[in-house]
């Protein structure tokens, strides 16, 4: 398929079916079929057509298995498939996060700095590898995802959502020629 529209909270242009399904935890992803190919390739060519794409879990592209996808800056992107999160650790520290299914928005929220994640790579076998920084921000949020927990959930007791400018000229729908 390739390339698939990001879905959205209702707030943001999704409808309501959208909203529950990104709010809704995924169901464990089965190894041996196709389609568990597709959905991987889906999410790397979706996530490889926005530069501001750091991660991205299936529920955004209307998928609800637990499958994720992070951008890592000196390797391939990790694909998550089945993860958990074993332990968090180290200091809490509070960042502002964005998600593209509720485009064009951020908040604060807090977030441990280490994170370690049981998942199963691409072939089925189980890794069990610790994220730190930037990368456990990213990891944890997409684990959200697959638990159907957004971050707008998680903004610290002051905060609340603002407008971002990152989203300037982009648009979730994969059909917009604008997004390469």
């Amino acid at each position: 398929m390739g390339r698939r529209d990001i879905w959205q909270v209702q707030r943001t242009g999704g409808s309501p079916e959208q909203e529950q399904l990104l709010r809704s935890r995924t169901q464990l992803a089965t190894f041996g079929a196709d389609d568990l190919d597709r959905l991987i390739a889906d999410l790397l060519s979706t996530m490889s057509s926005y530069s501001i794409c750091v991660g991205l879990a299936s529920t955004q592209i209307g998928v609800p298995l637990r499958v994720a996808i992070v951008r890592r800056s000196d390797a391939d992107p990790l694909v998550l498939i089945n993860p958990e999160v074993t332990a968090t650790s180290g200091k809490k520290d509070s960042k502002r996060e964005s998600c593209m299914s509720i485009w064009g928005l951020c908040g604060e929220v807090e977030r441990r700095d280490k994170v370690r994640v049981r998942y199963q790579d691409r072939s089925g076998a189980s890794v069990e590898e610790q994220f730190h920084g930037f990368e456990s921000r990213v990891v944890q949020h997409e684990i959200d995802h697959l638990d159907g927990v957004l971050y707008d959930e998680r903004l610290n007791t002051d905060a609340s959502l603002e407008s971002i400018d990152i989203f300037a000229g982009l648009t979730p729908q994969a059909s917009d020629s604008g997004v390469s």
